[in-house]
């Protein structure tokens, strides 16, 4: 089967996206693992670390 021609739409794309990120515990925003999803994998420091660099505005945190 041949999907050749067939396009996506970015509303489509989008939410697809989204639900990828929900299904996975992510942050649609970011791309991070959301707060609690860290915290139930016992990485509390990570994310609280993480989550204070994003609120500063850290280029390091977002690229993690």
């Amino acid at each position: 089967a041949s999907m050749k021609g067939d396009v996506l739409d970015r509303k489509g794309f989008d939410k697809m996206l989204r639900k990828f990120y929900e299904l996975r515990s992510w942050d649609p925003e970011t791309g991070l693992l959301k707060k609690e999803a860290l915290r139930e994998l016992e990485l509390k420091d990570v994310a609280e670390s993480t989550f204070i660099e994003l609120a500063k505005g850290g280029q390091d945190a977002k690229q993690a």
